[in-house]
């Protein structure tokens, strides 16, 4: 499994992340995208609090936490796995290590095949801050830089249930995973990553689709086929089971007005510049009384927004997840 070539995401949330893993998931055969268990996310930072993982109790216990990261989802893994089978697989691969990212990398590798794929298209949260990590153990590795209008982004992001009402968060927010993405991009050779954008996929995805498969030396199939994965109790993934929205751009020259959007551009700018996005308006510079008022009021309608309407836009398995993840973070981050 050391040899396969698996495939990494470096992204921001809400810019077609679900709809790439869909895409590409359906229109070839050795790839496939799993629900996204966000593995090193919550477990890498916190793996030496587990001890010595060459002692097998030590490494039981991470493996029952990356479990649980792929069964209590609002989007279950439908492969049976245990403690004890994913501790024998991982011995018999005859790894010289015993770390998160080769762990996680097991686990989706042993999903895919059962899926009838060679490996997999991880897109968990955050993969920017663990290249790296992620080339020291798995050199074979390749990665997509996907990135979306920070405008867009920004509309989107006030879609959701558990996001600030900020701008200035937000578009905080994306210029920072930018600014970790351009210099991923930037510093991977080319044989190793690709750069798309979600206007790009919404434009012509077969096109699109047909570039990574080229990249991936994998044939592009365009007949999509069924895969059942991109089923979940998320209201974020509605979209999923529409067809594309082609239309889906430039939607915040109806939601923002001239200085919102002047707002977003001037945090943004230079990461638009850099990925060919054109500003509507000049940038302006922001004083400090006005960021720090405009966080508090975004705030403020935050809390009291998900005050009135948690009940209604949760689900079960979502807090679940949630209650999990804060567990785990509980346990190492505490001490408790």
């Amino acid at each position: 499994m050391l040899n396969d070539s698996p495939l990494f995401l470096i992204s921001s949330e809400r810019s077609g992340t679900n709809l790439l893993r869909k895409l590409i998931t359906q229109h070839q055969d050795v790839y496939f995208g799993p629900s996204p268990a966000h593995f090193l996310s919550v477990l890498y930072y916190r793996e030496p609090y587990y001890g010595d993982l060459g002692n097998d109790d030590n490494f039981k216990e991470l493996i029952k936490d990356a479990l649980d990261l792929c069964y209590i989802h609002f989007s279950p893994w439908s492969i049976e796995l245990d403690i004890e089978t994913v501790l024998d697989k991982y011995n018999n691969e005859n790894f010289n290590k015993r770390n998160t990212v080769l762990l996680s990398h097991l686990l989706m590798t042993l999903y895919a095949r059962e899926k009838g794929y060679k490996t997999y298209f991880c897109k968990d949260n955050n993969l920017y801050d663990f290249i790296f990590e992620i080339l020291y153990n798995l050199p074979n590795s390749k990665f997509i830089y996907l990135h979306r209008d920070p405008r867009d982004f920004a509309v989107s992001q006030f879609e959701r249930s558990l996001q600030s009402d900020s701008l200035i968060r937000i578009a905080n927010m994306w210029s920072y995973e930018q600014v970790k993405c351009i210099s991923t991009f930037s510093t991977l050779n080319k044989c190793q990553i690709l750069k798309t954008s979600y206007e790009e996929i919404l434009n012509d995805s077969n096109k699109s689709i047909s570039t990574i498969c080229s990249f991936l030396n994998v044939k592009f199939i365009e007949k999509e086929k069924d895969v059942e994965v991109f089923t979940g109790k998320n209201e974020e993934w509605s979209n999923l089971s529409k067809p594309i929205m082609k239309n889906n751009t430039k939607k915040y020259l109806k939601k923002f007005n001239k200085k919102q959007l002047t707002l977003i551009e001037s945090i943004t700018c230079q990461q638009m510049r850099f990925l060919g996005y054109d500003l509507e308006y000049t940038p302006k510079k922001i004083s400090l009384p006005y960021k720090l008022l405009e966080i508090l009021v975004g705030e403020l309608k935050f809390r009291i927004r998900r005050f009135f309407i948690k009940n209604k836009t949760e689900h079960q398995a979502n807090i679940q997840r949630a209650k999990l993840v804060n567990k785990l973070s509980v346990k190492w981050n505490r001490g408790l």
